[in-house]
């Protein structure tokens, strides 16, 4: 459950007006004390606020309801909140300029404090762009590397799914409440996540996917990470508006080069050409982080990216016949988790061997 600290500061972002500018403006006049100066408050309120967050500090009113159920909502549903202030609250996350006055998380909150690498891309990427990501995601998450992206479609979704063939440690950033996964079709491999990783938001329980939320989550992906690798991006893209803010925060940027032709890699190019650093493999992302990052006494790195993968693809690939079979009539039939599953489907699916159509798996 929350402390009355966090929950009052839950209770001021919830007043009318009271954006994530205003709120730090706010707290730094009042200070992170569950005993603020009325006065101050009345100073800084508009009436109708401050009657509420009076009657909030009495434990009356209808803002005082909808933080208890709120608070019931999350404890249910294992989600946690970490405020700014908090020992929990990471690092590097604490050195942007926007970072969020609080945030909440699902599963394993310590994978935030681990360093991470951000892989972001289009949502419509190339075959060879997941691959790609795949592969970089995988490798480095071998290497001691959290992973971190949206769980978006496309690279996002293979960045994911790598670390889980890996060691399995990665975080989603996510551009709604806790409480719904967005999108849908990422139900299973944002189980997955859970295991060894995490979930983390800004936005309150029950917030759904509103457009403006994404870019705005996308300073909580580069603010995380050490480095953040852009895989495949167009010229006017969100991916672009990653990169800028991860430059802003003084972080290393990565690209990934691709065909001069193709309109998805025009993005790549430009980061490049503004100083970006040209990766090839994951062992270029090791060799430019150096030894900032305690890396172990070795690289692993796999020598045949299709070798890697080809003592669980026969088995769950011969499951599958030409009519559609949904991730639950294969998990019962070959005896495998569905979270166990996705990663395995995935690599499948960028192998060309199967497709997905609508949450259904089939051979090609």
């Amino acid at each position: 459950m929350l402390s009355k600290l966090h929950k009052l500061v839950l209770a001021y972002s919830l007043l009318p007006g009271i954006g994530r500018v205003k709120l730090t403006k706010l707290l730094g006049e009042v200070g992170y004390t569950c005993s603020p100066s009325l006065v101050l408050l009345k100073s800084l309120l508009s009436a109708s606020n401050y009657s509420a967050i009076n009657q909030f500090l009495q434990s009356d009113g209808a803002l005082f309801n909808r933080v208890v159920q709120l608070d019931n909502d999350m404890h249910n549903k294992d989600i946690g909140m970490v405020l700014v202030i908090d020992k929990l609250y990471p690092y590097l996350l604490r050195q942007i300029p926007d970072r969020p006055i609080y945030f909440f998380y699902k599963g394993h909150i310590e994978v935030l404090h681990k360093p991470q690498v951000a892989i972001v891309g289009s949502r419509k990427a190339s075959k060879s762009s997941l691959r790609m990501a795949f592969s970089l995601s995988k490798e480095l998450s071998m290497n001691g590397f959290a992973i971190t992206s949206g769980l978006a479609f496309g690279i996002d979704c293979a960045a994911h799914s790598g670390a889980l063939k890996g060691s399995g440690e990665t975080i989603a950033v996510m551009g709604t409440g806790l409480d719904t996964v967005y999108p849908r079709q990422h139900g299973s491999i944002a189980s997955s996540i859970l295991e060894n990783g995490c979930w983390v938001s800004e936005y309150i329980f029950g917030m759904k996917a509103i457009a403006s939320n994404f870019p705005s989550r996308n300073r909580i992906i580069s603010g995380l990470s050490v480095a953040t690798i852009v895989v495949e991006a167009r010229l006017k893209s969100g991916t672009l508006i990653t990169a800028r803010m991860a430059i802003e925060q003084n972080r290393d940027v990565f690209a990934v080069p691709g065909p001069i032709e193709y309109e998805g890699s025009k993005g790549c190019h430009r980061l490049i050409k503004e100083g970006a650093a040209l990766i090839e493999s994951s062992l270029d992302v090791l060799e430019e982080l150096g030894h900032d990052i305690s890396l172990g006494n070795s690289v692993c790195v796999e020598p045949d990216q299709n070798g890697a993968v080809l003592e669980v693809k026969p088995d769950i690939f011969n499951y599958l016949g030409f009519d559609s079979m949904s991730m639950d009539e294969l998990s019962i039939i070959s005896g495998i988790e569905t979270n166990k599953l996705v990663p395995m489907l995935i690599e499948l699916e960028l192998d060309g061997r199967i497709e997905c159509l609508a949450d259904c798996y089939k051979r090609i």
